[in-house]
């Protein structure tokens, strides 16, 4: 059999399908049929409002004739109506003033058998828009039958929107209780959305959802509902019930049966994606539908708080600082004690009974407090946090290893806790979903000390902080209250470091300096001031190769690769401009500019010695740890406060490899082999074992097994220090592991080896002072 054979780039479906034809025509027949090729190689183009052209590229071995399929040829011209075989053509576009636009280019066989068709999409100038004044939901008497109108801007014309009704109806067949929709012209794209409606002669509320849709030019269909709630045969809405009032039905009430009226303001932001915890239900999976339909509603006054979650993502239709009034009926409470929390569960966009529009956080009742001073009344309300500071002066909100985020198609992150500290030594955790667009968009982390607004909520991290135990209310415990931005303007910190309530005494951003001393230790030296020196005790025996520069994921840009979700998708490489955050003393953005950072689009950054990492822990021949040492003078300095804060991790991805229980000591002595002189600080806590330890530190995960209690990322960790360490000399603080233990795939249930392969990491440190 004798066929045509030739290279194809690519062609369209269509003449795959032909061509798959042809060749099964020729098993069957034993004919000479040509192969048939027509297709182009995109197929669909999206362009700006502004005038342009494409270039197509087409495949073909027989002539093709070109043509518009709409009215494209309005706006829309072909370089040429015939293509020979393979060849280019192009399209000119003219600007597009109005609203977005489409066109098709049919490409046909000479024959007209077979065809391909190109798309391209304009977008415009104008947006159209929608919008009901006052909200989505209005509500009308049941008494007696009448008209009703509500305000409606629109800049689509009347006759391109269609209006559909949906009633619900229960077990009932519905009542179409609402007829003779139309709009009325109240000013420049300003309408009066017109109804009629009969009477309710139940005792019932009953509901009915209006939806306005049009398909614009990409002919896609965009809607907006408008709910109408319609009061009882005796003009009854349902009870007005306070927040008060509802948290003690919490505790004995699960499905409301009543008409309860409840009346709010929202202080959650839905764009912001970081209103609500987006739940793991496996370690290696996350429902990112919990930022979708999480609402914090705060009572008028600002004393209480309650979190709702709407029924589905597309029934969150709260407006952060709206005062809104949600009708309760078939909703669920729940209440959850240690510490006290209320939640309002399956409530829909057709609940929302009253709304009046806030602009901006002076709608609320002023809520402004010390960490302290924050109890289980504050859950699910907006509080302003005084004299606060971000504990570790480097890195975006989210400095995690980005091939465990949604930025690589992964589910094994759903958010990082970012320590904030307080002048009157209050630490707080702000969350930050893994969903949140600013998180990381190359925006450096203010240095100095000011207000932190926010959502003041419990969550738990048990990548943190892990039990292993069958009750999960005692596993990821980091605080009684932590607190959720709801946008990159809740923090309102100074940029400098001169505008913060502390000092610092020393601080390592990155690797600096590291040599030989004459005691034979290899030190490193502070990236901020020239106060002491920071070694680990193993680099005597093991110098210079037992410690080295580790991975971290401190770059500030925007991260994600090719199958990244957006708007993580697709950003490999360093942008020049974002860095690190880390600011030196000359004001010069440290390694700014390395070509070495996010080559993979995940974060990583490993060739400008951001972090330190030894895999020597545990001393064979003396049965003792060894130790990270921090040395510095605090002479001529005395405070009321000051504490260590470091960024730490163990493991490198392989099992019973990184030590989890960890305790400070402070020495006036410094003898780093002996116990002789130094003090334990904080080690109140006790491991399995029976060792008492300060701290606990996170493996870093197996990919394939990844566990609980594992985190692709540092944990950040603040420690008070004694006041005794004031006015000295030298001080030495002390880090070591507590214990052998670490685990494998299961919670420590084995223990770190004798010399090397024990792996612990640190990518931040600093000592700092109330001034």
């Amino acid at each position: 059999m004798k066929y045509a054979k030739r290279y194809m780039a690519k062609i369209g479906s269509a003449g795959i399908l032909l061509a798959a034809l042809a060749a099964t025509a020729c098993m069957d027949h034993g004919d000479d049929i040509p192969l048939i090729e027509l297709g182009a190689v995109e197929n669909s183009f999206t362009v700006n409002a502004t005038a342009g052209h494409v270039d197509i590229q087409v495949y073909s071995n027989q002539p093709a004739v070109l043509s518009f399929l709409d009215d494209g040829a309005s706006w829309a011209d072909l370089s040429d109506t015939r293509l020979p075989l393979d060849g280019k053509f192009y399209i000119d576009y003219a600007d597009n003033a109005g609203f977005p636009r489409m066109t098709r280019v049919l490409i046909q066989s000479a024959d007209a058998v077979r065809s391909d068709t190109v798309v391209l999409r304009q977008r415009g100038a104008r947006v159209p828009a929608m919008a009901f004044e006052g909200g989505t939901s209005t509500n009308v008497p049941g008494s007696s039958g009448g008209k009703a109108s509500v305000r409606f801007g629109t800049n689509i014309a009347p006759d391109e929107l269609t209006f559909t009704t949906q009633y619900d109806a229960g077990e009932e067949p519905a009542e179409e209780w609402l007829s003779e929709i139309s709009l009325q012209p109240a000013g420049e794209e300003e309408y009066t959305f017109n109804f009629d409606y009969a009477g309710n002669d139940t005792d019932e509320l009953r509901t009915a959802t209006v939806t306005v849709s049009y398909v614009n030019g990409w002919e896609e269909t965009e809607q907006l509902t408008l709910n109408v709630i319609q009061r009882t045969k005796n003009d009854m809405l349902g009870h007005d019930i306070s927040f008060a009032e509802l948290r003690e039905k919490a505790l004995t009430v699960s499905k409301v049966d009543e008409y309860w009226l409840l009346e709010g303001y929202v202080v959650s932001d839905r764009d912001s994606k970081n209103a609500g915890n987006n739940p793991m239900p496996t370690d290696m999976s996350v429902d990112y539908s919990g930022c979708e339909k999480t609402v914090y509603l705060e009572s008028p006054d600002g004393r209480y708080g309650f979190c709702v979650e709407t029924a589905t993502p597309e029934d969150n239709a709260f407006t952060r600082y709206d005062k809104v009034k949600i009708l309760l009926k078939d909703a669920e409470l729940v209440f959850e004690p240690d510490p006290d929390r209320y939640m309002i569960k399956g409530i829909r966009s057709s609940m929302i009974v009253e709304r009046v529009t806030g602009n901006d956080a002076s709608v609320l009742p002023v809520k402004q407090k010390y960490i302290s001073e924050l109890t289980d009344e504050d859950i699910y309300t907006f509080v302003t946090l005084r004299d606060c500071e971000f504990a570790v002066r480097k890195g975006s909100l989210t400095p995690v290893h980005e091939g465990y985020t949604l930025a690589d198609a992964q589910g094994r992150l759903n958010m990082y806790p970012r320590l904030v500290r307080d002048n009157k030594g209050g630490l707080i955790h702000l969350l930050t979903n893994t969903t949140c667009p600013y998180r990381r968009n190359g925006t450096r982390l203010p240095y100095g000390s000011g207000e932190l607004a926010g959502v003041i909520v419990h969550e738990r991290f048990p990548q943190y902080e892990y039990v292993d135990t069958a009750d999960d209310l005692a596993n990821g415990i980091i605080g009684s209250y932590q607190i959720r931005h709801m946008s990159f303007a809740d923090i309102r910190f100074a940029e400098d470091r001169s505008q913060s309530f502390s000092e610092t005494l020393t601080e390592y951003c990155y690797v600096k300096g590291k040599a030989a001393a004459a005691d034979g230790y290899a030190y490193w030296y502070p990236t901020w001031g020239t106060n002491g020196r920071f070694t680990q005790t193993a680099s005597k025996s093991a110098y210079p190769n037992g410690v080295y520069n580790a991975a971290c994921w401190h770059y500030l840009g925007w991260c994600g690769t090719a199958r990244g979700t957006a708007p993580f998708r697709s950003h490999i490489g360093n942008d020049g401009y974002s860095g690190f955050g880390v600011i030196l003393e000359d004001g010069t953005n440290y390694a700014v500019k390395s070509t070495a950072v996010n080559t993979d689009g995940k974060g990583t950054d490993q060739a400008n010695w951001l972090a330190w990492v030894t895999t020597y822990w545990w001393n064979a021949s003396t049965d003792r740890p060894y130790a990270w040492v921090v040395e510095f003078s605090t002479a001529g300095i005395s405070s009321d406060r000051v504490s260590l804060i470091m960024s730490v991790q163990s493991g490198r991805a392989t099992l019973n490899a990184g030590p989890y229980f960890w305790k400070v000591q402070w020495s006036a002595t410094g003898d780093y082999e002996s116990d002789e002189g130094w003090f334990d600080v904080e080690a109140a806590q006790t491991a399995p074992d029976g060792s008492a330890y300060t701290f606990t530190q996170p493996d870093f995960p197996v990919f394939a097994t990844q566990r609980s209690w594992q985190l692709p990322a540092y944990k950040q960790v603040e420690i008070p220090l004694p006041a005794e360490i004031m006015g000295r000399e030298k001080v030495w603080l002390r880090i070591q592991p507590a214990s052998r233990l670490s685990s494998g795939l299961g919670f420590l249930d084995g223990s770190i080896p004798m010399g090397y392969n024990a792996a612990g990491a640190m990518d931040y440190l600093a000592v700092r002072y109330n001034r």
